[in-house]
């Protein structure tokens, strides 16, 4: 499995290609902010951590950790990794599949950090 210090540089990559994502996207206003409850709220962060600790994504990772692609071309190939990995848990749970999604989630995680079975690592 991942080590903390591993995902907490991933959680930094991530946020930063979701920017770049973000700032790309039509100037369509995003879609309404999911309600999920804690339950729910758990269960797709479960799915999500589930998609990134197999052995298939964690190769793909490693390949692209390897490459010499500068900075911002890894951060892009990561955040490619994740959207192919999160897609189905997020898919499944109502989000679309676009810049907004995972700013969404974090904005879910955010609003129900304070309660019991949600944490929060930062």
């Amino acid at each position: 499995p991942p080590s903390a210090s591993r995902l907490g540089a991933a959680t930094s990559a991530v946020a930063a290609a979701f920017a770049l994502a973000r700032a790309a996207a039509s100037a369509n206003a995003p879609p309404p902010q999911p309600d999920f409850s804690v339950r729910e709220l758990s269960e797709l962060l479960e799915a999500m951590r589930s998609a990134v600790a197999t052995e298939g994504f964690q190769r793909s990772l490693d390949v692209v950790r390897r490459r010499d692609l500068g900075a911002f071309r890894k951060r892009s190939e990561f955040a490619r990794l994740l959207s192919l990995a999160w897609k189905k848990p997020l898919k499944d749970r109502g989000l679309n599949i676009n810049a907004y999604s995972f700013p969404q989630v974090l904005s879910a995680v955010r609003g129900r950090s304070a309660e019991p079975g949600i944490r929060t690592l930062s």
